[in-house]
């Protein structure tokens, strides 16, 4: 092991002493330990997401075979997702209950609150003795507990000031050439798209094809929703709820209304730009209604639709909104501003209010026959491994994804003959990062008509040969074997140095 290899970042836990364990409080396995560690940053949930799917992927590999897993998962808003938490976890087959795993809350600008809770847990520190290994998952800004250049950790003993090393590997998200500062990238690896940085890709998911999507609508779980997707009183042909379990009436809905399930995070008019670049776009032309399902309660206020906010070939807007007793309220706006004499007007619905399981949203993907939203980068990953557009909503803070997945696309169509300036997929992409200065400085409707001129058959072409290169040549999940067998030779190099270490 080289110089740099042996550094470690020493996190200081000289202030922990025995302490008595709380009541109720989990006991923990003695096995030797992979700890598995996340902290889940304040804008949404979905590095929680990341570590759900990185480590189920590592848990096919044989990192497991002879350690148990520990898992350390910090969420920085002060733990008032727990609960919310604990749920995406048991839907991903976890049980937050068990010993095993350890949610914490700590306020994102409180170095210091995971150092009390390790304090406060005795059981939890006496498993630290245990741990051989570390994965640290999408926590870039877990300084100065870990740094993302090192191979190992060192912990001081809270017990008789010995100093235990624990081999390290990250695994970060679109972290800004971090895995270029190393002479080891082994110890350190990046998703994202940006491969000047040496980043390792998406995490694309295996997906059964996409035939026979009507069955697979009617198997959603949640039956109130999907009455409200296939039952609408201004939705034309489908007026009875005897008809949710019908295949005629799912394979009718598919072929007449354009899907689009996702998460919208910004506000209306961001969101209404988008709608009104669909509704008049050449993609959107075969069908009679375009049905956004926003996995999230009321992103469009009702009382910000106005004409001058619409498109011409939009008809109506109709909101089905979730109530408290789980029926479905309905409100239909008529367009003003529409071209009467068109014959290609379009009914346009937005499914409200409606949190769906991960397994029902997929569902909705997996049928989804263009578009995907997205807000984020995981939500982008659902579109990519669905072969869906993704429509997605840029944030400042995300613009290292943006940039690298614009860059990519250019190096992968240039491969096509195809010259930056007649790549659609980049400009289109470059014009939702820019969306919000193009309505500042324009309008809406502008920025809609300019997003609406590039969704067109020969964009689609474009696209999917940017997502047969994503998923034949950078999903993340290929590079997991590599990292687990890395992270035992880590554990095996490291075993010396930890018993050295022992005997001081």
């Amino acid at each position: 092991m080289n110089h740099r290899a042996k550094k470690v970042i020493v996190v200081s836990l000289h202030r922990l002493s025995k302490h008595r364990n709380p009541k109720n409080m989990k006991t923990i396995s003695p096995k030797d330990t992979i700890l598995f560690a996340c902290r889940i940053g304040p804008d949404g949930i979905g590095n929680l997401g990341h570590f759900i799917d990185i480590v189920k992927g590592l848990q096919k590999t044989n990192l497991l075979n002879h350690y148990q897993p520990l898992y350390l998962i910090v969420d920085c808003k002060g733990g008032v997702r727990l609960n919310q938490m604990r749920a995406v976890l048991k839907e991903n087959g976890f049980d937050p209950e068990k010993e095993n795993i350890q949610l914490v809350g700590e306020r994102y600008d409180e170095i210091n609150s995971l150092e009390r809770y390790i304090e406060t847990h005795s059981n939890f520190r006496e498993a630290l003795l245990k741990v051989k290994g570390m994965i640290n998952i999408s926590v870039q800004d877990l300084d100065p507990y870990l740094s993302s250049e090192e191979s190992a950790v060192t912990l001081r003993n809270f017990f008789d000031s010995r100093d235990i090393k624990i081999p390290c590997t990250s695994i970060f998200k679109h972290s800004m050439g971090r895995k270029a500062k190393t002479d080891e990238p082994h110890l350190c690896y990046s998703m994202g798209l940006r491969f000047a940085y040496r980043e390792g890709g998406v995490l694309i998911k295996s997906i059964d094809a996409k035939d026979f999507p009507a069955d697979k609508l009617l198997s959603i779980q949640d039956k109130n929703f999907l009455t409200a997707l296939l039952v609408s009183k201004n939705g034309g042909k489908n007026t009875s709820k005897s008809t949710i379990d019908n295949i005629g009436t799912a394979k009718q809905f598919l072929k007449t209304s354009l899907l689009i399930p996702g998460y919208f995070q910004e506000g209306s008019e961001q969101f209404l730009t988008l709608l009104n670049a669909i509704s008049s776009s050449e993609l959107a032309a075969p069908y009679d209604e375009i049905v956004f399902v926003i996995n999230k309660d009321n992103i469009v206020a009702n009382k910000q639709i106005h004409a001058e906010r619409l498109s011409e070939c939009i008809d109506t807007i109709t909101f089905q909104s979730k109530s408290g007793d789980d029926s479905c309220s309905e409100t239909t706006f008529i367009n003003r501003n529409k071209k009467v004499d068109r014959a290609e007007l379009k009914r346009v619905r937005i499914i409200e209010g409606y949190w769906l399981n991960e397994a029902d949203h997929d569902i909705l993907h997996q049928c989804a026959q263009i578009f995907g939203g997205c807000s984020g980068d995981k939500s982008t990953e659902k579109a990519i491994s669905y072969f869906l557009v993704p429509l997605l909503q840029f944030r400042e803070w995300k613009s290292s994804f943006a940039n690298g997945f614009i860059d990519h696309t250019k190096y992968v169509l240039r491969q096509h003959n195809i010259p930056d300036k007649d790549n659609l997929v980049a400009r289109y992409l470059e014009l939702l990062l820019d969306i919000k200065h193009t309505i500042k400085s324009k309008s809406a409707l502008t920025a809609a008509n300019e997003l609406s001129m590039l969704l067109t058959h020969e964009f689609m072409e474009q696209w999917r040969i940017v997502l047969g290169d994503l998923h034949q040549n950078h999903n993340f999940y290929n590079e997991l074997p590599k990292i687990a067998e890395q992270m035992l030779n880590l554990i095996n190099t490291v075993s010396g140095c930890v018993e050295m270490c022992a005997k001081k």
